[in-house]
């Protein structure tokens, strides 16, 4: 089966790392293009310590900065990258832009970007797994 979309969330975990690395080899292989994806949680309001358009800003800024990191890698390795950046919860945004870019495979890390984040979202993949419209590849991160 050939791909010609492959969407990849980051979230700059080692994990996110490794599953755009795939993401760039399967692109190769097949002559796909590839749509990387970084989601800021709207739940800014969980953090009363800063502004929440001061945080949303910050998270912003990051989400950037990780996509601009993993579309020059992805030019690097001669593979087409578009960058997407959302705010929302990350399985529904990683579902939504799927559907919407007619992707036909989407390549994610094993688990999310810290500890807080699993206990308040539980298992991203796991969502991502059971609402996806086209095949999801799971990617473990390398042991050190």
């Amino acid at each position: 089966m050939g791909y010609t979309s492959i969407l990849v969330p980051i979230d700059g975990s080692e994990a996110s790392k490794v599953a755009l690395e795939e993401a760039v080899e399967i692109a190769k292989r097949n002559g796909a293009s590839i749509i990387i994806l970084h989601v800021f949680p709207n739940r800014a309001d969980l953090i009363e310590v800063y502004k929440i358009s001061n945080l949303k800003s910050a998270f912003r800024e990051e989400g950037e900065k990780l996509l601009e990191e993993a579309c020059r890698y992805a030019a690097q390795k001669g593979i087409s990258a578009v960058i997407r950046l959302t705010e929302g919860k990350p399985c529904e945004e990683i579902v939504k832009t799927a559907e919407a870019q007619n992707c036909d495979l989407i390549v994610m890390g094993s688990h999310g970007h810290n500890t807080l984040s699993k206990i308040l979202l539980g298992s991203v993949t796991q969502r991502v797994l059971g609402n996806a419209p086209c095949p999801v590849m799971v990617v473990r991160e390398k042991k050190k």
